[in-house]
């Protein structure tokens, strides 16, 4: 993707890191039926690593 679309913006990447593990206030069912306590388990993140 990034050949394609090129590097993703500086703020959303650090966007993504400081909401990564905050905390639904309950947790939410997903299509598998696994509870997910925050977005980043339920989406299935993170998306952006240190690469």
């Amino acid at each position: 993707m990034v050949n394609l679309l090129g590097h993703p913006p500086q703020e959303l990447v650090e966007r993504e890191g400081a909401f990564r593990d905050l905390c639904l206030d309950k947790p939410i069912l997903g299509q598998t039926g696994k509870e997910s306590k925050n977005t980043n388990e339920y989406y299935g993140g993170p998306f952006f690593n240190t690469n």
